[in-house]
């Protein structure tokens, strides 16, 4: 048996030890080898953690003002007022037969639904981080409540 020529076994010949051998096998094996030598994967593929909203003078006649509003006022915001508004309205008019009332009344619907599971999602994760503070800090926990059920710094609902 003769010196392979192929790549995976060069400096592995019939007379080396078993020492090359198993060195030969350890590198062969180890993750280091297979693995790329620079990697970038994207963690959350169409995740976006920053504003991700552009407005200039291309998509807006003042990008200035739309920059300012929405510090005070999200988008979100805006469109919740606008459908209370509306939905105002379509209860001061009355029954209607158009499918475009019917399908918002719908859509504000299922708004208000999303909005309480999300609430009672937030009271969960509250009430188990406060059960987590009662067990490891029960004197920080005690302190919590005296400050919710008196108010902070008052003694015995006193300020």
């Amino acid at each position: 048996m003769g010196v392979r020529d192929d790549e995976r076994w060069r400096g592995v010949t019939p007379r080396s030890s078993w020492g090359d051998v198993i060195g030969w096998w350890v590198d062969a094996l180890s993750p280091a080898r297979w693995a790329p030598s620079t990697l970038t994967q994207p963690i959350l593929p169409g995740w976006s953690f920053g504003p991700s909203l552009v407005i200039n003078e291309g998509n807006s006649a003042s990008p200035t003002t739309e920059v300012a509003v929405l510090r005070e006022q999200s988008y979100g915001r805006q469109l919740g007022r606008l459908g209370d508004a509306l939905e105002a309205v379509v209860e001061a008019v009355g029954p209607t037969a158009d499918h475009r009332v019917e399908e918002f009344l719908a859509m504000q619907q299922r708004i208000a639904a999303i909005k309480e599971e999300a609430a009672q999602e937030e009271v969960a994760r509250l009430r188990a981080a406060l059960d987590r503070v009662r067990r490891t800090q029960p004197e920080a926990f005690e302190a919590l409540l005296r400050d919710l059920t008196d108010g902070p710094g008052s003694v015995n609902g006193t300020a």
